[in-house]
């Protein structure tokens, strides 16, 4: 079986593991399908890559920025929160979980691969590339890394890093986890029209600088049906403890997991 995904637009989406050529042509139809409606200019190319779901540890990005020839600077790394249905076999990316603490795994599964990626990065540099850089990784269980793609832009992971870098400052400490997720589906039961009423809803949730935990909501334009948010709290015990609290909350029918 491989994975096959667009190249183009598809931002975690439209990506499917495929276990014959048959699923392989009926996927590259129905996405080319949609771009048709969606996307009428954009002609996508398919990129199949091996599936290494077996021996997989966990999926990783590494984020670099290139600001000249001469200055290319490893940012940090975040673990990638994937999604797959059971039904369709679709995968998406839902969002990322980032650590302060050089020693957390996330961190500690990226740190003796950055000399080689950070080549990558200065090749790009020399190409005249500059701005922010992106890997999506897979970290295997024999302690390899694949790298799966290369995003020469400004990716969903920098959100949870941009956030994190200024709550170490803020907090003084680098014991700080932040999950990311992009969007977050409410249930039918809820009755939260706008942003003044989710944050009335989350209450005592919301994120405050003396606990140095809670939720930061964001992307409430999406309201009724989703919201996206982050997730701050001390080690990923904290997080996924506001990912319980949110649930019951707010009746959230979504299957994001940390």
């Amino acid at each position: 079986s491989v994975v096959i995904k667009a190249t183009h637009w598809g931002s975690g989406n439209f990506i499917r593991f495929c276990s014959n050529l048959q699923e392989v042509k009926s996927f590259i139809e129905e996405v080319r399908e949609m771009y048709r409606v969606e996307y009428p200019d954009t002609k996508p190319d398919f990129v199949v890559e091996e599936n290494f779901s077996a021996e997989k540890d966990s999926e990783l990005s590494a984020q670099f920025l290139i600001e000249n020839d001469q200055n290319v600077t490893f940012i940090r790394a975040t673990r990638n929160i994937i999604e797959s249905d059971p039904v369709s076999s679709e995968i998406r990316w839902r969002g990322n979980v980032v650590a302060g603490n050089p020693s957390d795994s996330i961190n500690r599964q990226v740190a003796e691969h950055v000399p080689q990626l950070k080549k990558v990065a200065e090749y790009y540099a020399k190409l005249g590339y500059r701005g922010y850089l992106g890997f999506d990784l897979l970290h295997l269980r024999t302690g390899q890394i694949k790298v799966l793609e290369i995003n020469a832009r400004i990716t969903g992971a920098m959100a949870p890093l941009l956030i994190l870098e200024q709550l170490i400052r803020r907090q003084r400490t680098r014991n700080v986890v932040v999950g990311y997720i992009q969007n977050i589906e409410l249930g039918t039961g809820t009755e939260i029209k706008n942003f003044e009423q989710l944050k009335a809803v989350l209450g005592d949730l919301i994120y405050d600088d003396t606990r140095g935990t809670g939720i930061i909501p964001s992307l409430a334009t999406r309201l009724p049906i989703q919201f996206g948010a982050e997730f701050v709290g001390k080690d990923m015990d904290e997080v996924r403890k506001l990912e319980r609290e949110i649930r019951e909350r707010l009746k959230v029918k979504d299957t994001f997991a940390f």
